[in-house]
Order: C-alpha cells, then sequence, then structure tokens
C-alpha cells in the first residue's frame, strides 16, 4: 500500500512538474517576445527623438559653438540641468552613437564624435593683457563678462596639454579617490579658453570635497598643475572659475573611457555591402515640420540595431554671423536584449517562482484528493473481501441445513434446522445493515443532524441495558455537547459492546464524562501500538476472538462517526487496560 501511494505520488508530481514548467515556458516565450519587440519600438522612438531634437537645439545656440552638441552623450551625472534653458535628457548617457557634421559645398568633415566630454564651464573673462611684467601669474578678472561655457573637451588634446608627471599624480588622487572623512578627491578646471566648439584647461585642480561641498571656496586645493594647451583660435579667451562655481572634469574621463563610437561607419559599411535583406523594422514620427517621416532600422547583428538619419540645415558659423549649408549624419546603435535585459531576468524568476509555488499548491490539493480516492478504493477492496468471507460461513452453514431439511432426513431435527437457518440468517442481516450503516458514513455527502443534548443522560440510558453487568460511570453532573445523537449514541454503544466482550475482567468497565472528553476502559491482554492502530480497521479481528460474537466493524464505524464529527479520538493501553476515548 505505502509503495503504490509513494509510485503514484512520484507520478502525479513530476506530471504535475512537467505540465508547470511547459506552460511556463510558454508564458515567458510570450512575455519575452512582446517585451523585446517593445523595447525595439522605445529605442528606435528615443533615436529618433534624439536625434531631431539635437538638430533644433543646435541651430538654436547663441554662441555658434553648435559643434560641442553634437560630439557626446555622457554628462555630468551629478548634474540635472547644463543651464538655465536646457536640460540633460538622462536618456542620452553612453550611448552608442557617431554623429559628422559635413559642409555640403566642400564635403568637409566640420567635426565629428570622439574620445570626449562636453561640459558646461562657469567663469569670468580674464584680462591677459592687464597682467604686470613684475608678476607674470596675476591677472585682472573682468567681473562683468561672466559666461557659462558650452563646448567639448577633447581626451587627447587634454592629455598633450599636461606632462607624464601630472597625468599620473591625477591618476593616482582619482583612482584613490576616498580622502578620508566623508570626503573625496575631484579633478577640477581653473582656467580654460573658448577655442571654437572646444574648451581646452589651462590650469586644473585636484580638491578634497565632500557631498556638502556646492561651492569651490568651500574645496581644499591639494595640487595645482598649469598645462600647455595648442589653441586653435589665437583669439580665443581665457576664463577663471568664480568662487561660487565648481567646473568639475569627470573621472571616467581621464581615466580615457570616454570611448568613440563607430555606429556610423557601420552603418555605411553595412549598406554597402547588403541589400536591407535585415532591415527589420521602421519608426514612424512627426518632424518639426508636422510632416510625417518613416525611418529604417537594420540588424546587424543577434538583437543588435542600428538606427540611422540625417538632415541638412544652415547654422552660422564660428565667431561669425555668416550661415553655412550643413548635413548631419546621424547613426545610434544598441542592443535590444541588453536594454532589457533587466526586465527578462526579472520576469522569468517571479514566473519560476509563481509557478513553483502554483506546482506545489495543486500538486498537494491534488494529491490529498488522490490519496482519499486511493484510500477509499482499497478501504473498499478491504471490506468488500472481508464482507465476503463473514458472509461465506452463515452461507455454508444454511446451504447444509437446507439440504438435509430437503432431503428430509432425521425429521425430528427439522425444528433445530430451522432455528440454525433463522439464526444465520438474522446474523447475516444484522452484518448487512453494518455495512450499509459503515458505507453510509464514508460517503462524502453524508450530513450530519448536530443539536444539543445531554451526555450523561443518554450514556445512562444505554448503561441501563448492561444493567447485568458492574459497569462504572465517573460523571461530575451533566454534561451537554453538540452532536449527532443518533450517531453518538452509537458510538457509545459499540465502545461499551466493545468493552463487554474483550474484557478480562467483566467488574472493572468504566465509563468516564468529562466537560471535555468521554472513555471507556476496560482490562484486557497485553497490545502493542500496531495491534491498537488495526483496531480501527474494518473486520480486523485477531484469531483468537473468532468465536466471540461480532463482525468487526463497531470500532471502525465508531472511527468514521467521530471524524465526521472532527473529534479527536485514540486508544492509549497502560498497565493492562485499554483506554477508548474521544474530545469534543
Amino acid at each position: 500500500m505505502k509503495k503504490k501511494l509513494s509510485k503514484q505520488k512520484r507520478r502525479l508530481f513530476i506530471s504535475i512538474a512537467a505540465s508547470m514548467l511547459v506552460l511556463s515556458i510558454i508564458v515567458y516565450a510570450v512575455f519575452a517576445v512582446t517585451t523585446y519587440y517593445s523595447e525595439l519600438d522605445l529605442l528606435t522612438s528615443n533615436s529618433a527623438s534624439s536625434f531631431h531634437q539635437a538638430t533644433i537645439n543646435m541651430q538654436n545656440y547663441d554662441n555658434g559653438n553648435w559643434g560641442n552638441y553634437f560630439l557626446n552623450r555622457k554628462y555630468d551625472k551629478d548634474s540635472d540641468e547644463i543651464c538655465d534653458n536646457y536640460e540633460v535628457d538622462k536618456q542620452l548617457i553612453d550611448v552608442d552613437e557617431q554623429i559628422k557634421i559635413v559642409d555640403n559645398e566642400t564635403g568637409a568633415i566640420l567635426c565629428q564624435t570622439g574620445n570626449a566630454i562636453s561640459v558646461a564651464f562657469e567663469g569670468d573673462l580674464v584680462n591677459e593683457d592687464d597682467k604686470t611684467s613684475e608678476d607674470e601669474d596675476s591677472i585682472v578678472i573682468i567681473e562683468n563678462d561672466y559666461i557659462t561655457g558650452f563646448g567639448c573637451i577633447e581626451f587627447e588634446r587634454f592629455r598633450k596639454s599636461m606632462t607624464d608627471k601630472q597625468y599620473s599624480d591625477i591618476m593616482e588622487y582619482l583612482t584613490k579617490k576616498n580622502a578620508g572623512n566623508g570626503e573625496y578627491y575631484e579633478l577640477l578646471c581653473s582656467e580654460y579658453y573658448i577655442d571654437k566648439s572646444y574648451l581646452q584647461p589651462k590650469s586644473v585642480e585636484i580638491v578634497q570635497t565632500s557631498e556638502d561641498n556646492d561651492w569651490y571656496a568651500q574645496d581644499k586645493v591639494i595640487k595645482h598643475y598649469e598645462l600647455k594647451p595648442t589653441l586653435a583660435d589665437e583669439k580665443a579667451k581665457l576664463y577663471h572659475q568664480t568662487e561660487m562655481h565648481r567646473n568639475v572634469i569627470d573621472d571616467d574621463f581621464v581615466f580615457g573611457k570616454y570611448r568613440a563610437s563607430t555606429a556610423l561607419d557601420e552603418y555605411y559599411d553595412y549598406k554597402k555591402n547588403t541589400y536591407y535583406t535585415n532591415a527589420v523594422h521602421t519608426y514612424t514620427y512627426e518632424n518639426r515640420y508636422g510632416e510625417y517621416e518613416t525611418n529604417t532600422i537594420v540588424n546587424v547583428a543577434p538583437f543588435t540595431y542600428i538606427y540611422s538619419n540625417w538632415e541638412q540645415m544652415s547654422v552660422k558659423q564660428y565667431n561669425s554671423e555668416e550661415n553655412i549649408s550643413i548635413s548631419c549624419n546621424y547613426a545610434r546603435k544598441f542592443n535590444v536584449l541588453e536594454s532589457c535585459s533587466d526586465k527578462l531576468i526579472f520576469m522569468l524568476v517571479f514566473i519560476l517562482v509563481v509557478f513553483l509555488i502554483a506546482g506545489i499548491i495543486i500538486g498537494s490539493v491534488t494529491w490529498q484528493t488522490l490519496k482519499k480516492q486511493i484510500e477509499q478504493e482499497n478501504r473498499l477492496r478491504t471490506v468488500t473481501n472481508a464482507m465476503a468471507h463473514e458472509l461465506k460461513t452463515p452461507l455454508f452453514i444454511i446451504s447444509g441445513y437446507s439440504e438435509n431439511l430437503e432431503e428430509n432426513v432425521n425429521t425430528d431435527k427439522r425444528t433445530h434446522y430451522c432455528e440454525v437457518i433463522n439464526e444465520q440468517t438474522r446474523s447475516m442481516n444484522m452484518l448487512v445493515s453494518k455495512m450499509l450503516d459503515y458505507s453510509k458514513l464514508d460517503s462524502a455527502s453524508f450530513n450530519l443532524n448536530i443539536q444539543k443534548f445531554n451526555l450523561t443522560q443518554l450514556t445512562r440510558k444505554i448503561l441501563e441495558i448492561y444493567m447485568i453487568y458492574d459497569i462504572k460511570l465517573e460523571s461530575n453532573g451533566d454534561v451537554n455537547i453538540k452532536a449527532d445523537k443518533k450517531l453518538i449514541r452509537s458510538v457509545i454503544e459499540n465502545l461499551v459492546d466493545n468493552a463487554v466482550k474483550y474484557t478480562t475482567d467483566i467488574n472493572e468497565i468504566t465509563v468516564k464524562i468529562t466537560s471535555k472528553s468521554f472513555s471507556v476502559s476496560n482490562p484486557c491482554e497485553e497490545l502493542t501500538k500496531d495491534e491498537i492502530k488495526d483496531m480501527w480497521q474494518p473486520y480486523h479481528r485477531k484469531a483468537e476472538h473468532n468465536n466471540i460474537e461480532g463482525h468487526g466493524l463497531g470500532l471502525a464505524m465508531v472511527k468514521n462517526i467521530l471524524d465526521l464529527h472532527k473529534f479527536k479520538s485514540g486508544a492509549k493501553y497502560m498497565d493492562g487496560t485499554i483506554t477508548f476515548y474521544f474530545d469534543y
């Protein structure tokens, strides 16, 4: 029986686990595909929006330094704004995009993305003509010429403007970073030239600062470095950092981590070598003229796409009021899987956990139902076999005595034969009645008739039937319970009848009633735990008790009735006495 249940349980859980796994894979696959293409649409939309917003902003630059806007997309992570009227697009941080600005008349590349960082430094104009010969380091600040300088610092130019010793010292401070006591090292630009589209640092400083410091005046200068920048514009003006501002140069830029993108070059190579057979997606947007345009992105590698676009425009030249015609060629490369990997991993874990919990719950509920069905089938099989065995003996006796009557042998004994036949018939009728009662109790559709009644009085009436025996009743007054009175009567009758039949001393049977429990005790032969457990099984009788009247259904019926009431019940053996009890 245990092996069969174990085998059935294993099969059930394997089938449920397989079903849940297949279902979770299907659900996850649907989610993954939907998320993938949603992310693709989002990245394409962001690329198109970024390009067209950039061209608009570039044409609106007042100082003519339009080229620096396009040269990179990595801004200060701690800043929410570059200037009063331009908010940083956080989606432009660390994007893989390449831009080339071409003169339409000459075809010359005016500027393109590289290893550079966009900055918005704030400073006062320095009048270098007013330096005195006695002190060359003295400078005159023109306080009314305060400016926010937009531009790019190109890594190669920045690196060449300093010595190896200076760069090594700066790297050492920024690598160490932590200065203790909640402070850290930063690199600030104290003086800089605005050289066309570029900002060229003339001097930088390592300062010791903290999160609480907002102004340069609050920082502690650790080391000052004078640089030697190479200027493209000999008339480039020099600016000095104010005490109220901090011109921070990003650590990653100093470490050379701002890489140049090759997205546009890759797109041109792809366009040259293919016929757009892998163009898998189009994006429609509304341009600044209210017209709808459609761009195509190409799939250049697994999960990797390149969005490309270009636009002609007329812009002011640097330091001039004249306009020139240029083309902005733009490409952004993105990996959809990398972009949505966090969502996919989270949903994978979420789906597995949900389906695991659901599988455990479904498996447990299903197993409990299946287990009850298996146990009920086995119980029915046992009952059927036992019933056949119990009916076999009286049927055999009836058959024998009927043959004697039929043959008319020993006619003087006819009365005896009839009595035996009638006795066996009554016995069979009682057995069948008990079996029907037991079957009803074992049915899931059986309904209890719950009512409140006096358990003590009911017990006294039952014990009156056994007045010939000296059965003791111990009770502290009347005890009332809520239960099915007819069934509880059957329980008491079976327990008392069982005690009378199997006691080793008829004068030592005790019935005890308390406010919480009912029990019947009687002396008996020594019993093991397995024998006590088997007592509750239908038709279970020890071989030496076969001569005692009964069919072995009494205690089984008691167990079923008490289980229907959800009363705790059991049997305890101690010092030669067996006690059957139930709590209510």
